[in-house]
């Protein structure tokens, strides 16, 4: 992997996998393989992606997001981004992607969210 590095914390009821650096289409495969391997081992039913020291995420990197997302809505849990640069969140808008994600604001955010049964809106930071 490039210059991308992913730290991951695992907390009981969710992972969280920070990840820094600009994810493009030559890491999205391999960040993707990462985040959902960390989220996997660590045995929690949630998923937090914290994307605060991300730079830039092309298409590739947003179509990763996407199948993370899936993959972790497929055993139940949730998937939340944490962190969501503006660029980013203009372009998961303009992709029509951003309503499909839970945005919060920092990473403890998403967690403290993740713990509450799910009823808050999609794609709003907070």
């Amino acid at each position: 992997m490039g210059l991308v590095h992913l730290r991951v914390v695992v907390g009981g009821h969710c992972t969280v996998v920070r990840v820094a650096g600009e994810i493009g289409f030559r890491d999205a495969d391999l960040v993707e393989t990462r985040v959902a391997a960390a989220w996997a081992a660590g045995g929690a039913a949630h998923l937090v992606v914290d994307l605060s020291e991300v730079p830039i995420c092309d298409s590739a990197g947003r179509a990763a997001l996407v199948r993370l997302l899936l993959r972790v809505r497929r055993t139940g849990g949730r998937l939340v981004l944490a962190g969501v640069a503006p660029r980013l969140a203009r372009h998961l808008h303009v992709a029509g992607l951003l309503g499909w994600f839970e945005v919060c604001g920092t990473a403890d955010e998403a967690v403290a969210r993740v713990r509450e049964p799910y009823g808050g809106e999609r794609g709003e930071q907070g």
